[in-house]
């Protein structure tokens, strides 16, 4: 039954059993379980010989993908080709909307696309419509996340006995004395002797997603169509600002339209449209994510607290270190940013039929933007 199955080759459609070259396949079904962030995070584990690492646990990364290793050396990364078109960016599609995508491994298969496909090709099929009734889908997905590790600290008192421990070590006397590291272990004035866990006042437990689709798919002999909209919505790790004033957590908003109708305009010729349209919406914190998360791993805890106790700003003193910042005053008093994007990609095919030439001969015109 299996080499039954249809397989797309690049330049048409073959029988599983008449495959030669290396091609693996994966179904839109099996690709959307789990709610993927996006269509990189979808095809993780699904393919063999091809490597997909993340390049951040920012919400909507993209990932690095190596098919058979690295190819070439200045850029290794797969072409990507969605109904036939190449695409700049294959994470602006919605992993819902794909029947299908075939990997293209070795030299045989991706040989009709030159040097492009020189490091694999990904062949990506979305969904048609059918000659049946109007179907109406609805599925709405919602995921926790959590850290599967994160740094664990020691205490102001114990950092403070392992700091003077150093200096006996290197045959230096102590810089603090016992009767200040006992005001640290008594938590005698959490301003004056804070004990301050960076990643506890910044993280979160769990970050969430959610994701609702909504798609229609059906059609008669003249005219088959398959629309489709998404909402995906991926908060980050940071907490919010107490002030609420604006919002300091990293997440994406994004928002997916799709519509893809072919027509039988006559018994010899078919046309189809196709639209794609991605709005997204990244939101950052004003200082970048990479600073916030050194300056947490980097600030020993006795040196301030987040915030004092009577709500005044903690800084670090000019004086003793100009490069040290408070982390939470770089993720909560730095304000925001935000980052709004919009992709759109078409394409109108033709297909005619020439049996009147020689039966079975047909041509296809295809234009993208």
């Amino acid at each position: 039954k299996a080499l039954e199955e249809v397989v797309v080759i690049g330049y048409g459609v073959q029988k599983k059993s008449v495959v030669t070259a290396a091609i693996s396949q994966v179904s839109g079904d099996e690709l959307a379980k789990g709610s993927p962030t996006n269509f990189q995070n979808a095809l993780k584990g699904k393919v063999s010989g091809v490597q997909i690492m993340s390049e951040s646990g920012a919400p909507g990364a993209g990932s690095t993908v190596r098919i058979r290793g690295v190819g070439t050396i200045n850029n290794s990364n797969p072409l990507y080709l969605v109904d036939g078109m190449p695409v700049d960016d294959i994470n602006n599609i919605n992993p819902s909307d794909i029947e299908s995508v075939e990997v293209l491994k070795d030299a045989a298969s991706a040989a009709i696309y030159g040097t492009r496909g020189a490091n694999g090709v990904v062949l990506v099929t979305t969904k048609r419509g059918r000659v049946e009734k109007a179907k109406i889908s609805f599925k709405t997905e919602h995921t926790i996340s959590s850290p599967t590790r994160l740094p664990e600290f020691v205490g102001s008192a114990d950092y403070l006995d392992l700091f003077n421990e150093a200096r006996h070590n290197d045959g230096e006397l102590p810089q603090f004395s016992d009767d200040l590291i006992a005001h640290y272990r008594n938590n005698d004035d959490p301003d004056l002797y804070p004990n301050t866990n960076w990643i506890d006042k910044m993280l979160r437990k769990n970050t969430f997603t959610h994701r609702y689709t909504l798609n229609v798919r059906g059609g008669t002999e003249k005219a088959k169509y398959f629309v489709s909209a998404a909402y995906y919505n991926e908060s980050g790790i940071f907490k919010g600002s107490p002030t609420k004033q604006y919002n300091t957590n990293i997440g994406i908003d994004r928002i997916n339209l799709r519509s893809n109708i072919d027509m039988n305009v006559s018994s010899t010729t078919t046309v189809g449209v196709d639209l794609a349209l991605q709005y997204l919406v990244n939101n950052y914190p004003g200082t970048g994510t990479a600073n916030i998360f050194r300056s947490m791993l980097i600030t020993p805890p006795y040196t301030f607290p987040a915030v004092y106790s009577d709500g005044t700003v903690s800084t670090y003193s000019q004086e003793r270190d100009a490069n040290m910042r408070n982390p939470y005053n770089l993720l909560m008093n730095s304000g925001y940013a935000k980052e709004y994007r919009t992709a759109i990609q078409s394409k109108v095919y033709v297909d005619q039929k020439l049996d009147f030439i020689t039966k079975g001969l047909s041509v296809r015109l295809n234009t993208s933007y």
